[in-house]
């Protein structure tokens, strides 16, 4: 053994920590290969794809198929044959590139674009300006131009074409490869052939040939040089659009739309791609609606601000021969609304032609009706947290402006609460702090648009741990200052959270002494601390809070804050139904986002009691929302809506839980514009938490347990 080799130990993971650090490099070249691959792929069929093309442009030939796509039959004159011609070329090419990834709507600097341009003299190819500009064929105008060439003539066929990288790793640096082919031949003369055809019509209609012996006697009749006639046999060219023969038949206001009509009587289709339109701001409120192209909505886009440009995307068609209309709608118009000033619009198509047409419009808008207080009234009222809230809707025609403010409150809910200030649509004007009711606001000049909804409100500091409750109430007064109009409205609520201390009944389980008389249950000291880990369920724990008019909702939540989850198992909502106008119908009842009562047809009479089947849960500390929905609230809230909700816990107890809100009518004013009396508001009390009596737990003596 002496003078042997020792042998070195094994490194275990040498080679996993060999390949990992291989791996990218043998991904790389992987994907490498197969991007390489596709590229390769794409060249090889981008060059037989012009050969395709090239070839079938040397025939002067076309198909029939073509003819009947364009023009719906055979094509019947050499203008219909050209524009079948360039159909049937470019349908070849493609034919012969079929294997690769095009997409037909990609724009031209875009993954998978595919063109085909074909191009004869008179126009010329004019070369890309960047690396992903397609290839142009214009005319001497510099128009666009498309002419397959007539025989004899050179014509050029080229394709340009994105090719999609596919491979991430190396689309983030290049998203597109472009591939750009082009071939040049000449059409073969013996296309005069097709043309010849229509010699025995010609000749038909001059029959008197024969007439020219009478010219024998002079010797000068070899000057006639009949024979070059012969270049009435090449077509003459024509520009793809000719831009003139797209045209605007009319342009005219229609109520809020500005409708343009629009022909095309090119012999092939052409393509909105661009639009434009100029318009005055004639009132604040008014702005673009949409902007539509024969039937179809291509801009939706509410601009307020002109001028108004969108490029329809992808580009529309504009078939042959056809009439469509553009529209410009405008909205923020009211009724009965109009247009008023100068509208020019200008459409491109095919990105050359623009078409541009203008209409004017005047319209004086119509005197606004005068303001009545009956459109001025409270649509929501509600407490929130810490705040008194009231919306006013202003349905006049006319900017009303919040004048005073007085609001009478519970000033002895704490000690120290107090009202930190006033707001109103989102100006708050009085910072003052006041200690006690009724609280008079600094006078204030705040508008309230017309048409629109606003909140009033009082902000307190310092309320009860529990929340708001008591009565609250808020007058106040608007002016339409133009008539000299004054309107007072008022709206209160009534949140009261009293509950019956009945609920306290479950001292009785105390009375359970038969558990000591059995010695065993002493040395077990840990059965003694058992019936405090199961805390007794309390209704006085159940509170109503954020009593609300939401809209069209009645809506209150309720909190519970004991130790265990309660179930919602009935309810029962009282609502002035005979005293609403317009008549009001109860929709559903909803608790926590479920609807368990959704009566068909829809309710017009009050009461309205529901079960909730299955019962529905509150769970530990959820504060959840119970609301009432109504449909046909056009006047609002008035009067008062109470509700009264019964939920059982596991173990049997029931409690109750209700609370109410009060809309008082708003005072109209007599036409003498003076202040009316102001109601006395009666303060109706809330159906306190009520447990009922007969669900009250009892606590069945336990036996001892055997010795």
């Amino acid at each position: 053994m002496c003078g042997g080799r020792r042998k070195l130990p094994k490194l275990h993971g040498q080679s996993m920590v060999e390949f990992m650090l291989m791996l990218p490099l043998i991904l790389t070249m992987i994907f490498g290969i197969v991007e390489g691959a596709r590229i390769f792929h794409a060249w090889v069929s981008i060059e037989n794809a012009v050969r395709y093309g090239s070839r079938y442009a040397v025939t002067g030939d076309w198909s029939t198929e073509d003819c009947i796509e364009l023009f719906g039959s055979d094509c019947g004159n050499e203008d219909q044959n050209e524009q079948a011609r360039l159909l049937s070329v470019e349908k070849a090419t493609i034919a012969g590139s079929a294997a690769i990834l095009m997409d037909e709507t990609a724009d031209w600097d875009d993954p998978g674009y595919f063109e085909v341009t074909i191009c004869a003299l008179p126009g010329h190819l004019e070369p890309p300006t960047s690396t992903f500009e397609p290839h142009r064929c214009l005319d001497d105008s510099g128009n666009p131009f498309a002419y397959a060439g007539a025989p004899g003539e050179y014509v050029m066929v080229v394709i340009d074409y994105n090719l999609p990288v596919i491979v991430p790793f190396f689309s983030n640096w290049w998203p597109q490869i472009r591939f750009s082919s082009q071939r040049l031949v000449r059409v073969e003369d013996f296309r005069v052939g097709r043309p010849s055809a229509q010699l025995p019509d010609y000749l038909t209609e001059t029959p008197t040939p024969t007439l020219t012996p009478t010219l024998t006697p002079t010797p000068t009749n070899t000057l006639t040089p009949t024979p070059t006639l012969t270049p009435t046999n090449t077509p003459t060219p024509t520009t793809t659009p000719d831009c003139s023969l797209i045209s605007v038949p009319s342009i005219s206001v229609i109520g809020t739309e500005v409708v343009m009509q629009v022909r095309n009587d090119n012999l092939r289709s052409v393509k909105l791609t661009g639009s434009s339109l100029e318009w005055n701001k004639f009132l604040p409120t008014v702005y673009v609606d949409y902007l539509e192209w024969g039937s179809t909505i291509y801009y939706i886009g509410d601009d307020d601000t002109p001028p108004t440009t969108s490029d329809p995307v992808p580009s529309m068609n504009f078939p042959l021969g056809t009439t469509l209309n553009w529209v410009a709608a405008f909205g923020g118009i009211p009724e009965p609304g109009g247009l008023d000033g100068t509208f020019t619009v200008t459409l491109t198509y095919d990105y050359v032609c623009d078409v541009v047409a203008s209409v004017s419009s005047s319209y004086s808008t119509p005197t606004p009706q005068a303001p009545e207080c009956g459109d001025l009234y409270v649509s929501a009222v509600r407490i929130s947290v810490d705040d008194f809230e009231i919306e006013v809707t202003n349905n006049n025609d006319w900017d009303v402006y919040l004048t005073e403010s007085t609001l009478t409150w519970p000033d002895s809910m704490t000690p120290n609460i107090e009202v930190n200030s006033f707001t109103f649509a989102g100006n708050t004007w009085d910072y003052g702090n006041y200690y006690s009711s009724d609280t008079t606001a600094l006078s204030s000049n705040i508008a309230l648009p017309q048409r629109t909804t606003g909140q009033w409100e009082a902000d307190f500091d310092n309320i009860p741990a529990e929340g708001m409750q008591g009565y609250f109430r808020g007058a106040l007064t608007f002016e339409y200052p133009v008539q000299g109009l004054t309107c007072p409205i008022s709206a209160d609520i009534t949140l009261i959270h009293t509950p019956t201390p009945t609920a306290t009944n479950t001292p009785t389980i105390t009375p359970t002494p038969t558990s000591t008389r059995t010695p065993t249950i002493t040395p077990t000291p840990s059965n003694t601390p058992t019936p405090t880990i199961t805390p007794v369920p309390d209704c006085n724990l159940l509170l109503a809070n954020n009593v609300s008019f939401d809209y069209d909702d009645f809506q209150f939540y309720i909190s519970n804050q004991n130790a265990e989850s309660v179930y919602l198992t009935n309810s029962t909502l009282w609502w002035p139904a005979s005293e609403v106008s317009p008549p009001q119908v109860l929709n559903f009842f909803r608790f926590n986002g479920s609807v368990y009562y959704n009566p068909e047809p829809n309710i017009g009479t009050s009461p309205n009691s529901a079960e909730a089947s299955p019962n529905l849960e509150l769970g530990v500390g959820w504060n959840r929302a119970w609301e009432a929905d109504f449909d046909n609230v056009t006047g609002g809230f008035v009067g008062t809506y109470q509700a009264t909700l019964t939920f059982q816990f596991a173990g049997g107890l029931t409690c109750s839980v209700s609370a109410s809100q009060t809309v008082l009518p708003t005072n109209t004013p007599p036409p003498t514009n003076t202040q009316p009396p102001t109601n006395t508001p009666t303060i109706t009390p809330t159906a306190s938490i009520t447990p009922t009596p007969s669900n009250t737990p009892t606590n069945t003596p336990v036996p001892p347990p055997p010795d």
